[in-house]
């Protein structure tokens, strides 16, 4: 247990010291906020210069199995969608704005919120308010900007889902640790293969409640 503690500090690392990141990857980080028109939270910043200079598996079980996506990656899905090397989030749809603006036909249904599954929910068009930060086959975790303003992380499938993680990457581990250090979410240790396994709500709202 304690070695799993301890990724999840590592990981809790990365989500500061933007302004140790290189002046290339900080200046991605701008460009990418100018292409949105919106500014990506401090922690979002961090994680995007800093991931780099972690072991990719290493956070694979942390973050439910994904992993983060280079940000030179995300930068050239902006600047041309389906160029070699880009991330493939945008490269999935097939009506997509210059704007990156999903069709009427399209857009991103809210399935889960922060505190329950929702019917019927709200849909998002505009992928500008959508941006990739992890991936795994075709899922990927995201920044979600909603239309109150405020943020949140959330999962987003090729089948035009959203679903409500955390409010933040700070809160998800923070969470993440609390649960396990007090049996409140279960942890599976393979020891053979060095891997481990979180099981955890899938619900933000009952993951808190489970650490109260």
């Amino acid at each position: 247990m304690e070695k799993v503690i301890d990724m999840i500090k590592s990981a809790k690392t990365l989500l500061a010291g933007f302004e140790n990141g290189s002046e290339t990857n900080k200046e991605i980080v701008s460009s990418i906020e100018s292409t949105i028109g919106k500014e990506i939270p401090y922690e979002i910043k961090s994680f995007l210069v800093n991931n780099p200079s972690v072991d990719a598996e290493e956070l694979h079980p942390i973050f439910l199995g994904y992993e983060p996506i280079d940000i030179e990656s995300i930068s050239k899905m902006y600047a041309d969608r389906k160029s070699e090397g880009a991330c493939f989030f945008l490269g999935a749809f097939l009506d997509l704005s210059e704007d990156f603006v999903l069709g009427e036909d399209e857009g991103f249904e809210i399935i889960q919120d922060l505190n329950s599954e929702i019917e019927d929910g709200e849909k998002i068009y505009d992928m500008k308010n959508v941006v990739p930060i992890m991936d795994a086959s075709g899922y990927y975790i995201v920044l979600l900007y909603k239309p109150d303003g405020s943020t949140e992380i959330a999962i987003a499938t090729e089948d035009y889902c959203l679903s409500s993680l955390a409010p933040s990457l700070e809160e998800y581990l923070d969470n993440l640790e609390l649960g396990i250090s007090k049996a409140a979410f279960e942890l599976e240790i393979y020891e053979e293969e060095n891997e481990f396994e979180i099981e955890a709500p899938e619900i933000w709202k009952e993951r808190v409640e489970a650490v109260a």
